[in-house]
């Protein structure tokens, strides 16, 4: 028989300021180097300052790639974290607060231990009250039984140049840690946690899985304005650009981002910008000059919901249609939606290939809960990230008649590099001939127009993106894109084993072009008197966006859908819930 999951959810709340983030990346970081698998999720108002904040650590010893929704251990650094959570709490959960300044009349639930570590009194003397998030982690390390060398060995790394700074942190972390071993028995706690050996493991964010990945592709330039939820990807970037060679600009609105990486993209660099949908919104005119005038170039779209402003700190799934059908006019784009943070290094590295060797705008769909949730991933492999810059030619190989935009058979025309000999070529905004001298005939513009559209159906045989995950015999088919993978994922772990046996799950990381014939074999029945096979879409939004693409595209209606759109991403717990009841 096998041998049940172990899974734990750690939860910190308290208000902006409590340094909530810190502390948990530092415990997340110490679960890790204890040998267990780790996914972290945070919340937080779209405030300057101010409002309430959590940051939670779902711990298992085999790989988890989501949140959980009931906590196991809570630390509230305030009264208010206990009376908003309170009912996440699972049964036998442990709530670590500080009595001396949280009074608990009327806050208690049944069946959970409440653990009282004067935790102000403690930081103040340690160096000083900020460090209750420090003082609280030691106490957590107690809790589940972990030492605490692997934190402090974090805290050694976070403060390098300050010894009194990490001196004091380890104070606060072994009083913290001493209080509770001397104060409470360990018999009482529900999880006990026990080093182990797990190879070697990295914890990362989705954002800056992206980052790395488009730094080992060669990136040349980079450019955004800050916007919830990419914001990230471009602070990572920019703290790379002076070792990596990387011009990052800050730009003053998004119209200006994308128009200074198309510029940079044309005379030759490997350009991404990144942005939300508002942002997103206002590239659509440039984007449209990137797919008239064939210029590579990769966007990013870090999802949140909309429509306007929307809820800048939370997470969608429903700009698909939108970044499809951005610009007027036809023109042929690539969209990549990566379903985790292995998928975010690699697939970003690959859309600066693609938006090379098509030569068009390759869009890479994320959104919060994939872009700024870490978990912990086998470290990446460098050598498997290779540079293909197309049809991008030498001075050498121009030859005396130069076409930028020559009728080819795959739809991609030779490329040069403005200022090159005999590469004289006219580009801009306007339709044209296979010079790019502007035209209005229709002979040249129905020649264009059928060559750029070329390009997709060449990159449709090559791009893949459609994975089956279980039996291919199963008579139930979950399909998601993007993000919906870790939790569909391990929403299917939880299922019985009589229901899980009857379920796959079809997963896209590349939605557009949409992989038709994978689809359809996963989907249509095969054989004359074979059943159709039931399918589920299972989405971040409120319309089933993907479900209709499929419908548009596979000439396949998926009927039944569950569907999230409150910000919040799909909690496996919940999932596996909804599924075993449309299933039964």
């Amino acid at each position: 028989m096998e041998k049940k999951q172990l899974r734990l959810t750690w939860k910190i709340g308290g208000e902006a300021g409590f340094g909530i983030k810190s502390a948990g990346l530092a415990f997340a970081k110490a679960i890790m180097r204890a040998g267990y698998e780790a996914f972290d999720y945070t919340e937080y108002p779209s405030l300057i300052r101010g409002g309430h904040n959590t940051y939670q650590i779902t711990v298992s010893d085999r790989p988890v790639a989501s949140a959980s929704s009931k906590v196991d251990i809570l630390v509230a650094l305030n009264r208010e974290t206990i009376d908003k959570h309170l009912d996440e709490l699972a049964e036998g959960a442990v709530v670590i607060y500080d009595g001396e300044e949280i009074k608990l009349s009327g806050a208690r639930k049944k069946g959970v231990d409440y653990i009282s570590v004067p935790m102000k009194k403690i930081a103040g003397e340690s160096g000083g009250e900020i460090m209750r998030n420090t003082v609280a982690i030691g106490a957590s390390l107690a809790v589940v039984g972990l030492p605490t060398s692997a934190l402090e060995n974090v805290i050694k790394e976070v403060f390098a140049h300050k010894p009194e700074v990490i001196a004091a942190n380890d104070r606060a972390i072994e009083q913290g840690y001493d209080f509770v071993k001397k104060n409470h028995p360990d018999s009482r706690f529900k999880y006990r946690l026990a080093p182990r050996k797990n190879g070697h493991r990295m914890m990362i964010a989705g954002n800056e899985a992206m980052g790395l990945g488009a730094l080992a592709a060669g990136l040349n330039f980079f450019s955004a304005y800050p916007m919830t939820p990419s914001t990230s990807l471009f602070l990572y970037i920019a703290g790379k650009a002076v070792s990596e060679g990387v011009v990052v600009k800050h730009a003053e609105d998004e119209i200006s981002v994308i128009n200074m990486a198309l510029g940079a993209a044309h005379v030759g660099a490997r350009a991404m910008c990144a942005t939300s949908g508002g942002g997103f919104a206002l590239m659509g005119e440039a984007l449209g000059l990137a797919g008239v005038s064939e210029t590579p170039i990769v966007i990013v779209d870090v999802q949140r919901p909309g429509p306007a402003t929307g809820m800048p700190t939370w997470t969608e799934q429903a700009d698909l249609r939108f970044v499809l059908h951005t610009a007027q006019g036809e023109f042929p784009r690539i969209v990549l939606a990566p379903g985790d943070a292995s998928e975010c290094f690699y697939q970003t590295a690959e859309a600066l290939n693609l938006a090379e060797i098509y030569q068009l705008p390759v869009i890479v769909l994320s959104d919060k809960f994939l872009g700024e949730g870490a978990a912990t991933v086998p470290l990446f492999d460098e050598k498997k990230i290779t540079i293909d810059r197309g049809k991008l030619l030498t001075e050498q190989k121009i030859g005396k008649d130069f076409k930028r935009y020559k009728i080819t058979a795959d739809g991609v025309s030779p490329r040069v590099l403005p200022g090159a000999k005999q590469g004289i070529f006219s580009a801009d905004s306007y339709e044209h001939d296979e010079y790019g001298f502007s035209s209005e005939t229709a002979e040249d513009r129905i020649a264009q127009v059928d060559k750029r559209a070329r390009k997709l159906s060449a990159a449709a045989e090559t791009l893949g993106g459609a994975k089956l995950y279980g039996s291919p015999k199963a008579k139930i088919t979950l399909v998601g894109w993007g993000s919906t993978k870790g939790p569909v994922l391990d929403a299917l772990e939880l299922l019985p084993a009589r229901l899980k046996s009857k379920i796959n799950f079809l997963h896209l990381n590349v939605v557009w072009p949409l992989p038709v014939k994978a689809i359809k074999q996963a989907l249509k029945p095969t054989g004359i008197l074979a059943v159709p096979r039931r399918a589920i879409a299972i989405e971040n939004n409120s319309t089933g966006q993907l479900a209709s693409l499929i419908r548009q595209e596979a000439g396949i209606q998926i009927k039944e859908k569950i569907l999230r759109y409150d910000g919040r991403p799909f909690f496996p717990e919940e999932l596996a819930e909804r599924i075993a009841k449309l299933v039964r």
